[in-house]
């Protein structure tokens, strides 16, 4: 009995508890409803200003206390007159002094020929050597093909002469000059080979019965501003390959020349004997008829040149 009266009671408590939270809930959501205006006029409608007013307020700077400050402020430096540390230029580098070739007492002079006698206004080109390199000096020639140089110092002297564009004295001619001495030395110069010329390059000799490859070069000598031989390529040039007896060409007759002046043709030889080839063509109306000698037919490498030393290795693989 005591137990079902304790049950009804708990079973009364409970009720009461939710009875109570029923109307909490109820108040609060009636008192939602009551300030909504409030909540969205905030969003909605324009707020009322304020009015504040500080009649008795002076904060003029003349009257308002200014309390020591903890930082210590220094004066800036003034920027403008700053003066950037100098860069030393660097050095120069020290040109070395070359050996004079005027100062002294010797003197040289002649006159310079051509093929067809005194050439005018050649340069004959004269070198001083010493152990600390070289000066040089240019002298020209007059009307009558004749140089002069003097005030010369005694040494080791090399001279050539030239025209450029034609005429050379080629490799120059070295001589020894004592101090005071009076030299007199006529120069002969020569016109380049004329024409265009072939060079075969490749084996030092073709074996009669076997192909070869032959490569050759097309090109023509003219003298250059410096009075140098100067060999230059002719490419673009059509040509037509025939060999001389006992040669026959094996590849396609017909070449053209590349830009350094080059082709390639394949050779053989019917006997022992001397090899060569002719080169015919045309190029923008300039006709090219040129001889090309071949290394010799041969079963066996030509002897070389008197006083020519033979390296032994390549006699022992022959």
């Amino acid at each position: 009995m005591a137990q079902f009266l304790w049950f009804l009671a708990d079973g009364q408590t409970v009720r009461l508890l939710k009875f109570i939270a029923f109307v909490a809930i109820v108040a609060g959501l009636f008192s939602l409803w009551q300030g909504r205006d409030g909540v969205v006029s905030a969003y909605r409608d324009d707020p009322t200003a304020t009015e504040l007013r500080l009649d008795s307020l002076d904060i003029a700077f003349d009257k308002t206390p200014v309390a020591p400050s903890p930082h210590a402020l220094a004066l800036a430096p003034d920027t403008r007159r700053i003066k950037l540390p100098t860069v030393p230029p660097k050095p120069e580098p020290v040109e070395e002094e070359l050996p004079s070739m005027g100062g002294g007492r010797s003197r040289m002079n002649g006159i310079v020929y051509g093929p067809e006698g005194p050439v005018a206004g050649a340069t004959v080109r004269i070198e001083r050597h010493t152990l600390d390199g070289f000066v040089s000096a240019d002298v020209g020639t007059g009307a009558d093909g004749r140089w002069s140089a003097t005030g010369l110092r005694g040494g080791r002297y090399s001279i050539r002469a030239f025209l450029p564009g034609s005429l050379t004295s080629g490799a120059p001619e070295v001589f020894l000059l004592e101090a005071g001495d009076k030299l007199a030395l006529d120069i002969t110069m020569v016109s380049p080979p004329l024409g265009n010329d072939g060079v075969a390059v490749g084996q030092t000799h073709l074996v009669p019965g076997e192909p070869a490859f032959i490569a050759i070069t097309l090109g023509r000598w003219i003298v250059d501003a410096e009075g140098r031989l100067v060999r230059l390529p002719e490419p673009a040039v059509p040509l037509l390959v025939s060999g001389l007896a006992p040669v026959s060409v094996l590849s396609s007759p017909n070449v053209t020349s590349d830009a350094g002046g080059a082709m390639n043709v394949v050779v053989e030889c019917a006997e022992v004997g001397p090899a060569a080839v002719n080169l015919t063509g045309d190029r923008n109306g300039v006709l090219f008829a040129v001889y090309v000698e071949l290394p010799p037919c041969s079963f066996s490498p030509p002897a070389p040149p008197p006083g020519e030393e033979v390296d032994e290795d390549e006699e022992d693989d022959e």
